[in-house]
């Protein structure tokens, strides 16, 4: 990491409390979060603009996030997210990072298809690669552990404790198989089914819902 991403960090780690309230408004800034007027100068007067938040997690926790012309800083009530552009890919090197400055985690280097998509708790949500068909990766933070790595299409939503996701199936019972829409129907190439799966992050398991839809695939 450069050493004015080094230098951000630590001034942020001393000058961001600990939240310890509940919010209503998930993906949104609380009161005790950088908010975009105060990281510039806690940067040193290093000017960056508002994040695209339309990628991340619906329902993940709440973040204040700034876009530098090589980097994206996510700052949460208990990390610190940087998001270095990779080398060589259009992915990002990820670093997660705890309010003493210690490193939970660094992914993406290898890959070089890695974005960071959200927090929930102690999880960091991890989408990787380009295409359609997409890996997703939860990392528990607390032990520096991969305890998901799924492939998943569309969006990722946390209900109720539970993440939830699409995945492509093979499907060969005809009474399983859902009747597709009409700009669908008669399509020779591209057509599969998906099927929603959910994951639980206390019990880290994985089940199927059973519910099907059809997808072009590209």
């Amino acid at each position: 990491m450069k050493p004015l991403f080094y230098l951000l960090i630590t001034l942020f780690l001393y000058a961001c409390q600990s939240h310890s309230g509940e919010t209503e408004n998930v993906n949104q800034p609380t009161d005790d979060l950088p908010t975009e007027e105060t990281l510039p100068e806690m940067s040193g007067g290093k000017e960056g603009i508002p994040c695209n938040t339309d990628v991340m997690v619906k329902n993940s926790d709440p973040f204040t996030c700034l876009n530098y012309d090589d980097s994206l800083l996510f700052y949460y009530d208990a990390y610190t997210v940087s998001c270095i552009n990779h080398a060589e890919m259009n992915g990002y090197v990820i670093t997660i990072t705890d309010l003493d400055g210690n490193v939970l985690t660094t992914t993406g280097e290898a890959d070089g298809s890695s974005f960071f998509v959200g927090i929930y708790e102690h999880y960091a949500i991890i989408d990787q690669g380009t295409g359609q068909i997409r890996g997703l990766a939860v990392i528990d933070l607390d032990q520096n552990l991969t305890v998901l790595q799924e492939s998943y299409i569309d969006n990722l939503t946390i209900r109720d404790g539970i993440l939830e996701f699409e995945k492509q199936v093979e499907l060969s019972d005809p009474e399983l198989i859902p009747e597709c829409p009409k700009e669908l129907q008669g399509m020779e190439y591209g057509i599969g089914y998906v099927e929603l799966f959910r994951f639980n992050f206390v019990e880290k398991s994985i089940t199927g819902s059973g519910n099907y839809r059809c997808q072009y695939f590209e």
